[in-house]
């Protein structure tokens, strides 16, 4: 994921949090070795990339990529998700199925992101998620997979407001449409500690015959959950874990935060 292992916080745990500050102080001093024309380029391509599943043009898959598409669109600022777009963008000839993230995800984060903040872009958004966006009630730093259900209602409402979220409530958005919006129920959020990473897994059915990872933290849209898509996400039984804090919200409260 062109990250090094010292600033890899993307599951936002509480003590990742606390040393999220300190590693963005050496990240702003990374300049991203960007050349513009083969970024650009592969970015025309990725344009039309969303993976679809394979023999897939369904109306039920059609319906789910268009919900990542208005996902994504929906949330473009994201500390995790800028810091893996600026390794991202320093290897534009890497195609999107080798890379975790899309080129053009990548630029979505990177433009918002200096659109937001145009200097110390990466502190800025760290304070924002220590500040605001995973700071609770009650004052500590907690992230989305250790919330209570009244917490995770309560940073769902603040991930909104700022158009900011990274994968664990980019995959909650996910699951919770998916289940009040689309209807469909048959689907898992995990949580993969060896990736770092949050995300849906739609389970085999007619439309999916070999399920799908449903993702739009990376931009990689809807994936048949086949031999290459388990490596590259690396999902196997025991790098991942159910979260079960988020289930159980959009059972109880999910209904109440449907977006139209």
């Amino acid at each position: 994921m062109d990250l090094p292992l010292s600033v890899t916080v993307r599951e936002c745990s509480s003590a990742q949090n606390k040393a999220l500050a300190s590693s963005t102080f050496a990240w702003n001093r990374i300049r991203p070795k960007v050349h513009p024309s083969s970024v650009l380029e592969t970015y025309r391509r990725s344009v039309i990339s969303m993976n679809r599943v394979s023999g897939s043009s369904s109306a039920t898959w059609q319906a789910v990529n268009n919900l990542v598409e208005q996902v994504s669109e929906r949330t473009t600022l994201s500390t995790t998700g800028y810091q893996t777009a600026m390794g991202r963008l320093n290897k534009p000839e890497k195609s999107d199925a080798d890379a975790l993230m899309t080129v053009r995800r990548a630029q979505q984060y990177t433009d918002s992101a200096k659109r937001t903040y145009i200097s110390e872009t990466l502190m800025n958004l760290a304070d924002l998620q220590q500040r605001k966006i995973y700071r609770t009630n009650s004052g500590n730093l907690r992230g989305a997979i250790e919330m209570t259900p009244t917490q995770l209602t309560d940073c769902v409402r603040k991930c909104r407001e700022e158009g900011f979220s990274n994968c664990d409530i980019q995959a909650l958005e996910i699951g919770l449409h998916l289940r009040h919006k689309l209807g469909i129920s048959d689907f898992t959020i995990y949580s993969n500690r060896k990736l770092s990473h949050n995300y849906v897994v739609i389970h085999p059915t007619n439309e999916f015959p070999k399920g799908a990872i449903v993702d739009s933290w990376t931009g990689q849209g809807v994936v048949e959950l086949d031999f290459k898509t388990r490596l590259k996400f690396k999902h196997r039984e025991e790098n991942y874990s159910v979260n079960a804090n988020m289930h159980e919200w959009i059972e109880r409260y999910g209904q109440a935060h449907v977006i139209d």
